[in-house]
């Protein structure tokens, strides 16, 4: 697969330019291409697993789709997936939101593959939202190396800040640009998720 925008050349199984980092699965879409077998076995895998394909374009998910709202101790709220669950995936969101996109591989260029591909047990994605701020936060781990490698990400619907908290071997350090939203969404969703896991 050529890039359209680099012109770089990549293997028909990478789903972005190795080179630059632009979307591959776009470049064949509007090519009328059919998308690489891996992403459809990556799909099929994720329905046999019980969450759903998700047909839309773009991932983000839905109020009806995040109906269960959970409270934070600063007085934000976290919206969960409810029924029907919300199906994306992060990688679903850095695949199909363009400015989401845009800040994941500026800011993961330099890090391991699970980190740029967003490839790994993951949580569902989940919106803050504080004041009239919204902010889409997910976590992440590195198959097989949960405990060590590790990853909260938040992205602010309004102001298009993109942060990842990235934990490895017990060492923290962000990625991208951290404002106090975001730093609040990922402190929810680490409680919110610590209260799930202890139930």
């Amino acid at each position: 697969m050529v890039c359209p925008k680099c012109g770089a050349s990549n293997p028909n199984t990478e789903r972005y330019c190795e080179q630059c980092g632009n979307p591959l699965i776009e470049a064949m879409a509007s090519a009328g291409r059919r998308r690489p077998l891996v992403i459809l076995a990556v799909l099929g895998l994720l329905t046999a697993g019980g969450v759903y394909a998700d047909e839309r374009v773009n991932l983000q998910p839905s109020d009806r789709e995040l109906e269960r709202v959970e409270s934070c101790s600063d007085g934000g709220t976290l919206r969960i997936a409810g029924d029907p669950a919300y199906s994306g995936h992060p990688w679903h969101l850095v695949a199909t939101v363009p400015e989401i996109r845009e800040r994941h591989f500026a800011v993961t260029r330099a890090e391991e593959k699970w980190v740029q591909d967003m490839s790994g047990p993951a949580y569902y994605v989940r919106r803050y939202e504080r004041n009239g701020q919204r902010v889409l936060v997910w976590d992440l781990c590195k198959s097989h190396e949960c405990n060590e490698y590790a990853l909260y990400a938040a992205f602010d619907l309004g102001s298009k800040t993109y942060v990842i908290e990235l934990n490895e071997k017990g060492r923290g350090r962000r990625l991208g640009t951290s404002i106090s939203v975001a730093e609040a969404a990922i402190a929810c969703a680490k409680a919110e998720d610590a209260k799930r896991k202890s139930q």
